[in-house]
């Protein structure tokens, strides 16, 4: 698919397959970070949340520098819970890749894990243009939002984005298994 996108002089192809590539990437990680540890049955979601967005930032290949600003918990979850949330993050970071950054040399992509009372909140932010005041995530019609809906319903997860002063933040939050 990365080649096809390479190869490509469709613009709007090339996004599409390096999303999809994206998907697969991080599916994939989970099962290698589970293959690598000792369990098998749990997963340090820092570890992946880490490696995960710098593949997607290589991955979308956008003209904007883009800094991480990184404050990961370590959060053990099971792979049922793994596999959505990685997948949820890696939708928000390419909507972030794909929205936020238009005609900015740089950005800030911020993100924070956490576990409070048997609770998993993940907080992801930027300091890009934002979205309106009244996006609402249940309307949508993206693949993109309509995944993180569906996976958010299969963890239980309370989600919401919210424009900030200066940006867009995703907050979700799930009762661990």
């Amino acid at each position: 698919m990365q080649l096809q996108a390479y190869n490509t002089d469709n613009e709007e192809v090339a996004k599409l397959l390096n999303v999809s590539v994206s998907r697969m990437r991080s599916i994939a990680g989970i099962h290698e970070q589970l293959y690598q540890s000792n369990s098998f049955s749990s997963i340090d979601l820092s570890e992946s949340l880490k490696r995960l967005i710098t593949e997607v930032i290589n991955t979308m290949q956008i003209p904007t520098k883009i800094h991480q600003d990184l404050d990961l918990q370590s959060v053990s979850v099971n792979m049922e819970q793994a596999l959505p949330c990685s997948l949820i993050f890696n939708e928000v970071v390419t909507n972030i890749l794909k929205h936020a950054f238009v005609e900015s040399e740089e950005g800030t992509i911020s993100v924070q894990l956490s576990e409070i009372n048997n609770r998993v909140n993940l907080v992801i932010s930027d300091d890009g243009v934002g979205i309106p005041d009244d996006f609402d995530i249940e309307k949508s019609d993206s693949l993109g939002m309509e995944l993180i809906n569906t996976l958010s319903e299969q963890l239980g997860a309370e989600i919401s984005y919210k424009p900030v002063r200066k940006g867009t933040r995703f907050e979700m939050s799930f009762k661990k298994s």
